[in-house]
């Protein structure tokens, strides 16, 4: 039966579980380099929820007619614009307060974003009874070949979410997002796991209990250590 269940995977670039793309108005690449750790723990050890924070529009007297495009903007107002983090973004902290989830999007298109996925996201519950609402933690960057040109990203650890709609921002009179942890299982990548070990004979670290995110990160860079062009990538993505 386990054989079975592996001849239906699809281990081609095709599948977004080993060539995630972001989709554009289907999901959100956070920035300025929150703690992957503390994220983790505040949602699932904490039962925390998080909010989705804007970029803070910009003065109308600061500029003549069209608004800054909102990642220079950004940028200008000191928020880190990368959605590639550095490894201490999965080091130890005594902050006791709930990290950020910096979007690159003002406040009116980070409601109707956020909005649309959670209707969509509902819509797919009640159509199939499956939550497909998930906070990804980190991604693989790998090559199909040592010839390849192209690389692929495959998702890491996968965690099942709800997306939340709260008060009104009185500065931005728009609505609040929070994420919460739905409870259900955490998902590692089983089909990266199987394209790893099929073609390159590589296994793929189990995500153990007693890990975080840094300490997990650590075991599959230590895994490809061997495949030059290979990495972990430390990104944050809703979608």
């Amino acid at each position: 039966l386990q054989q079975l269940r592996k001849r239906l995977l699809d281990l081609s670039s095709r599948n977004r579980l080993l060539n995630y793309r972001h989709p554009k108005g289907r999901s959100i690449q956070f920035v300025d380099e929150p703690n992957l750790n503390l994220v983790f723990n505040r949602l699932i050890d904490s039962g925390k929820q998080l909010e989705i924070r804007y970029v803070p529009e910009p003065d109308t007297d600061t500029y003549d007619q069209k608004r800054p495009d909102v990642k220079s903007y950004a940028e200008v107002s000191g928020i880190n614009v990368s959605t590639d983090f550095s490894n201490s973004s999965c080091g130890k902290t005594a902050n006791k307060h709930s990290p950020k989830l910096q979007a690159l999007y003002y406040p009116a298109e980070l409601q109707k974003l956020c909005a649309k996925l959670k209707s969509e996201a509902g819509t797919i519950i009640e159509e199939t009874g499956t939550n497909m609402l998930y906070l990804v933690f980190g991604f693989l960057e790998l090559y199909d070949s040592d010839t390849s040109e192209k690389p692929m990203l495959a998702p890491l650890l996968a965690v099942p979410i709800t997306l939340e709609k709260g008060s009104v921002d009185p500065e931005t009179s728009t609505y609040k997002f929070h994420i919460n942890y739905s409870g259900e299982d955490i998902h590692e990548n089983q089909t990266l796991r199987e394209k790893l070990s099929q073609d390159f004979a590589l296994q793929l670290p189990e995500f153990e209990e007693e890990d975080d995110i840094g300490t997990y990160f650590a075991k599959i860079q230590k895994t490809i250590k061997k495949k030059k062009r290979w990495k972990v990538r430390y990104q944050l993505c809703m979608g």
